[in-house]
């Protein structure tokens, strides 16, 4: 069975169940924006991500709880880094995953050009995951994207480059990194619906 076909499966699960149980606990959007992470990463493993904002230990577990753990830390992560819009972390958490290099390359244009963001936090308000699969895994995510105004050096909106709220429909597709006992972005999709 073909990774992307399985990946958009998923995603038409998760639309399904969402239109007919709604958000489980544990996957409704936070209140605040950006997101942080309680956990403490594990004392056992070297630090992954930034140092103010670690993966925790929940999220480097090769299990499917570690699988949605995970998601949740990337997803979380990309809000983070809407303050410094340092790309490090985000290249460092994937591999050869085409979005995950687009956003990281749009953080790093939008540094270069003096660029801050106001708002624009993404939260999960569905995800199904599909099963481990030897060193891989799959979920499918319902976003929602905050509305963000994009503002120049001098504090003027930057034409073209801001947006009102949106939902997104998509996921990611992991892969265990056993040398970092993490996983890693493979691919990332997310299309607005």
């Amino acid at each position: 069975m073909a990774r992307g076909w399985v990946l958009r499966l998923l995603v038409c699960l998760a639309a399904a169940s969402l239109s007919l149980t709604g958000c489980s606990e544990g996957d409704k959007p936070s209140a605040s924006a950006p997101t942080t992470t309680t956990a403490n990463p594990s004392p056992t493993l070297p630090p992954l991500g930034p140092a103010d904002f670690p993966v925790p230990a929940e999220a480097r577990q090769k299990t499917e709880a570690g699988v949605r753990a995970f998601t949740r830390y990337y997803i979380d992560l990309t809000n983070h880094l809407l303050v410094s819009l340092d790309s490090a972390p985000l290249r460092d958490l994937s591999r050869d995953c085409r979005d995950c290099d687009a956003l990281a390359h749009g953080y790093d244009t939008a540094k270069a050009a003096g660029w801050t963001y106001e708002g624009g936090q993404i939260s999960i308000i569905s995800m199904t995951n599909g099963p481990i699969t030897g060193d891989a895994a799959e979920n499918a995510l319902y976003l929602e994207q905050a509305a963000y105004t994009v503002k120049d050096r001098d504090g003027v909106a930057v034409p073209g480059k801001s947006s009102d709220a949106i939902k997104m429909s998509g996921g990611l597709a992991l892969a265990w990194d056993a040398n970092r006992s993490t996983w890693i972005v493979t691919t990332f999709s997310a299309d607005r619906i």
